[in-house]
């Protein structure tokens, strides 16, 4: 999905007909938003199964709940028994699911707006950053990686969590 956001922000960029500018433009953020979406609900369902198939904007809430919930119980039990290693890890995770909960509530809003809201139109005058609803696609462009770190960090405090 990312080599695709990549692949059509190059043709925004290099169309010179407005109308195409505009639809490879949204393309583009959508793309980049899938290309988060999809890695984070593969390992929410990893998580627990009932978290799989989410829809899109039941997930911030998922994150700042159930998951923010489990990790907070295990901090708990690792603060109980002196493992601080574990007691930092899902500190950090904890960190980590509020600020991928904010990236996947603004990504999805731009999505939402890409896909939907015709009326706003793709704003090429940046140049090669050209921006939707003033989010520029090289913000955009970052969230795969972003959430993948993120991901990254809260699969791993969640399997030590629940092997103990």
């Amino acid at each position: 999905m990312e080599e695709v956001g990549n692949y059509l922000q190059r043709e925004a960029i290099q169309r010179t007909d407005p109308h195409q500018r505009d639809l490879f433009g949204r393309s583009a953020f959508n793309r980049f938003y899938y290309a988060t979406f999809i890695p984070l609900s593969n390992a929410l369902a990893k998580m627990k199964p009932e978290w799989g198939g989410l829809p899109h904007k039941n997930v911030p809430t998922v994150l700042r709940e159930s998951v923010i919930k489990g990790l907070k119980e295990g901090l708990k039990r690792a603060n109980r028994v002196g493992d601080y290693e574990t007691v930092s890890v899902c500190s950090r995770a904890i960190d980590y699911c509020h600020q991928l909960a904010d990236l996947m509530e603004s990504g999805y809003a731009i999505r939402v707006t890409a896909d939907y809201n015709s009326a706003v139109p793709v704003d090429f005058t940046s140049g090669t950053d050209f921006r939707l609803a003033s989010v520029p696609v090289s913000a955009a462009k970052q969230w795969p990686g972003r959430a993948v770190a993120y991901v990254e960090a809260i699969s791993n405090a969640w399997r030590q969590i629940n092997e103990q």
